[in-house]
């Protein structure tokens, strides 16, 4: 594809992802894996919110996500989360996802209460 302002930039070469998982143990295992790092990034497709972020608000990892969403979910959740109280903001590029990160590091009380 030619790319354009729907999709979000590619990821920087080296960044470690994981696949869409299919079956049940799968997703289970998968859920498991994301949720025990430190701080997990809530990305959208070009077509639909992330499924998954309800399960990463009720974890204890950071959540960072864009401010401004294309997608909302049935849960309507951009009425009610706010930045810096139950996610730390990112650019809907992505550019800023390690400066937000060096926050994080550099505020752990605020990032544990944001967990």
């Amino acid at each position: 594809g030619g790319g354009g302002e729907a999709g979000a930039p590619p990821l920087p070469e080296g960044t470690p992802t994981m696949a869409e998982p299919r079956g049940e143990k799968e997703r289970s295992d998968y859920l498991r894996r994301v949720l025990s790092f430190r701080y997990v990034v809530c990305t959208e497709d070009d077509y639909r919110p992330n499924g998954d972020l309800k399960w990463m608000l009720l974890s204890r990892s950071v959540v960072l996500m864009p401010l401004k969403r294309r997608f909302a979910s049935w849960l309507m959740e951009d009425a009610f989360l706010e930045p810096y109280v139950h996610f730390v903001p990112i650019k809907a590029d992505y550019s800023d996802v390690e400066e937000q990160i060096d926050w994080c590091e550099e505020h752990p009380s605020e990032a544990e209460r944001i967990a």
